[in-house]
């Protein structure tokens, strides 16, 4: 095991210690960059290791058991993936006879889905062979060949699904850079992480995974997809975010009233080093705030996903 001597944000070379986690005989630092604010995990896995614990650890680890898995597929289609189909029909209409949807780390297909029955070509990428399997017998197509040597010479994707994934690839720039290039001019990307300013603020010790290697805010989130050739249309804290290639015009991030508020609640000025160890007289102000952002992404995100079924029914 290796530790960064560089951030991977930037290229800094000067850390705080957050946290530690600790994992049998593993201890793994949480740091954040003092240049760029970037929070990530200092240590890193090897290839031979990433592999042996995707196949056999990871589904021990978060408590996933073999015989639960046809209730566990059931409850995340209802509880997360039809939420998130109609959420983002809010932001493009995509070509049910024409477009390929695809998702990095599919896990069982459950966000497949409801994409396949509304008619349109989908493929998972799921590194996990029991559960890649279980994702074919579902009849939602499922393959174990790694993204980036995939070739999409038959048709390009209008639709790639990151859902919290992004946060445990050790080379993002690698994935970012390929999605890109095999998506068409009208493509689109949704990424979806849990944001450390909202999920993670108050509750660092639970928040902290060792699967993960990068702990995102929506300003780094947007930062590293700017480096990689993308143009955000939605972002917010929580984190969700729609992206899309950069045009020669580039758009600005469009959150809608409720939206800009979540952005502000979450006091973006501040840096994050400061918004996460806050203390003192400081801190009850902010964990109203915080408080009241939780309430409001929440109710938000309900609307848009209500307002997303309306579309699709009408």
């Amino acid at each position: 095991m290796v530790s960064r001597s560089h951030c991977p944000f930037c290229g800094g070379q000067i850390f705080k210690q957050l946290s530690t986690i600790q994992v049998e005989a593993f201890h793994y630092d949480v740091v954040i960059c003092k240049n760029c604010q970037g929070c990530f995990r200092l240590q890193k896995w090897d290839s031979d290791f990433l592999i042996h614990y995707y196949n056999n650890l990871s589904r021990l680890h978060r408590g996933k058991k073999d015989d639960q898995r046809e209730n566990l597929f059931e409850d995340r289609v209802k509880e997360h993936a039809y939420p998130r189909y109609y959420f983002l029909k809010n932001f493009f209409k995509l070509r049910s006879e024409q477009d390929l949807i695809c998702e990095l780390g599919s896990y069982d297909g459950a966000n497949l889905l409801p994409w396949k029955n509304a008619g349109f070509d989908v493929l998972g990428f799921e590194c996990d062979e029991t559960v890649k399997e279980f994702s074919n017998r579902m009849g939602i197509a499922a393959t174990s060949q790694k993204l980036i040597e995939y070739n999409f010479s038959k048709k390009k994707p209008s639709l790639f699904i990151l859902s919290h994934v992004l946060e445990h690839l050790e080379d993002v720039d690698t994935y970012l850079t390929y999605i890109l290039k095999n998506m068409g001019p009208q493509g689109w990307i949704f990424i979806e992480v849990p944001g450390v300013r909202l999920q993670g603020f108050s509750n660092l010790t639970n928040y902290f995974d060792v699967e993960h290697i990068f702990h995102f805010e929506l300003k780094s989130l947007i930062n590293l997809l700017k480096k990689n050739g993308f143009s955000v249309t939605y972002g917010d804290e929580y984190i969700r975010c729609i992206a899309h290639p950069t045009l020669e015009c580039e758009k600005r991030v469009q959150r809608g009233l409720l939206g800009k508020a979540l952005s502000v609640l979450a006091i973006p000025n501040m840096p994050l080093e400061n918004y996460l160890t806050v203390n003192g007289v400081m801190k009850l102000p902010i964990l109203f705030l915080h408080k009241l952002q939780t309430l409001l992404v929440r109710y938000y995100y309900g609307w848009l996903v209500f307002c997303g079924k309306r579309s699709v029914k009408a």
